[in-house]
């Protein structure tokens, strides 16, 4: 199944792959050490640069898996809020910083 999602990652249109990416990255989320290298392997294997930076973003700050936990400390209002507008953000800064190293600006 992994195969089949990265292969469709690769060969889906950049909106799409972007917003699979940051959906796979709120769901998998782990520290920031290894989304570099995930995200270097990404890269590598012709995942584009915005889709690779969305995932990284999500990878560390959405957290669907510790939303149960969340939950707890700061109430379920606060969890979904913060895990949403991280994952907005996610994509407005993966666009940004592709823009920003492919030189458009």
């Amino acid at each position: 199944m992994a195969a089949g999602l990265f292969n469709f990652i690769i060969n889906a249109s950049s909106w799409l792959s972007t917003i699979i990416s940051a959906m796979a990255g709120s769901m998998l989320s782990g520290n920031p050490l290894n989304s570099y290298i995930l995200a270097a392997y990404l890269y590598e294997e012709g995942v584009s640069l915005v889709a690779v930076t969305a995932f990284m973003i999500t990878w560390v700050t959405v957290g669907i898996a510790q939303a149960p936990v969340e939950k707890e400390y700061f109430g379920w209002k606060f969890t979904i809020f913060r895990n949403i507008l991280f994952f907005l953000m996610a994509i407005i800064a993966s666009i940004l910083v592709t823009i920003i190293y492919k030189g458009i600006i």
